[in-house]
């Protein structure tokens, strides 16, 4: 849980450095962090799927759009696995201002620790892609 900590406060105080973030830090904070973590979910799915270990990608289904099935596949990944980043970094780090005792107790990082955080996280599924693919040439 440290280096999940360290990563926050320094996400944290690194969007709050920037003057035109002071009134909506939070909002961003918990945007990146539930985004990056929702690509990690997704590429440890399909890293379990290739494995053999869970039989698919789990999605949850959304009928809300009869019409619009782009709509419902975003509500489903939403619901799938943005839904749940959210809310476990709500409870673990915003739920009665726990932020305020973690900025205490760990060090900022002049935001290193979230830019690679984020790095690796935009880039794992493009690179897991590229692997299986170059794998897959590599077996034929």
């Amino acid at each position: 849980m440290k280096l999940y900590y360290t990563i926050w406060v320094d996400c944290i105080l690194r969007i709050k450095s920037q003057s035109q973030n002071r009134e909506n830090w939070k909002f961003l904070s918990i945007l990146f962090m539930g985004i990056a973590m929702s690509l990690n979910f997704i590429v440890i799915s399909i890293f379990l799927s290739d494995l053999n270990m869970i039989d698919k990608i789990f999605i949850v289904k959304i009928n809300f759009f009869i019409e619009n099935s782009k709509l419902n596949s975003i509500l489903g990944f939403i619901m799938s696995y943005f839904l749940p980043a959210l809310l476990l970094n709500y409870s673990l780090v915003f739920y009665n201002r726990k932020y305020e005792r973690l900025i205490e107790k760990y060090k900022y990082h002049n935001g290193r620790y979230i830019g690679t955080y984020l790095l690796i996280s935009f880039l794992s599924l493009p690179i897991y892609a590229l692997t299986a693919f170059l794998l897959l040439k590599l077996i034929k």
